[in-house]
């Protein structure tokens, strides 16, 4: 008996190659899930990224998302659906996205927050009567996007 750390070895060397058949669409077939959540994913933020702020800058993390159908491809064609050890490019590249998504959300946060304390020492007179419409309609429209991410 011999011990191998190696995990192509082992498959070349000692298993059938109905086995060996099996295991490559089963690595193939992993690796094309991850990858398909990872898009689902990227899509959908960039898609409520650009719409939501109606900035079409965003459009340029698409970029990101054309890297990982690349790498996708070739995972799947020339390393058989085999993921590297220590790292992941897709993964690199939709927690890119990921993260330009959440520095948006926090960046408006703050920037809605520091906008509204500066309401409150412009005019205390109508403060309460256009802040209160004012945070109703960001909060129905901030509604509706959230509550269909949700579902």
């Amino acid at each position: 008996m011999t011990f191998n750390i190696n995990r192509n070895y082992q498959i070349q060397n000692h298993q059938n190659p109905q086995i060996k058949r099996h295991q490559k669409i089963f690595d193939i077939f992993v690796c094309l899930i991850i990858r398909f959540i990872f898009m689902v994913q990227v899509f959908l933020s960039i898609y409520f990224l650009v719409d939501f702020y109606e900035q079409s800058f965003y459009l340029i993390l698409t970029i990101f998302a054309i890297i990982i159908v690349i790498e996708s491809y070739y995972a799947v064609r020339y390393r058989n659906g085999k993921e590297y050890t220590w790292y992941s490019i897709s993964s690199i590249f939709y927690t890119i996205v990921i993260i330009v998504l959440i520095w948006r959300l926090v960046y408006t946060k703050i920037f809605d927050d520091k906008n509204k304390c500066e309401e409150v020492d412009g005019n205390h007179k109508n403060h309460h009567n256009n802040n209160k419409t004012n945070i109703t309609e960001n909060f129905s429209r901030e509604k509706t996007y959230w509550l269909f991410v949700k579902f």
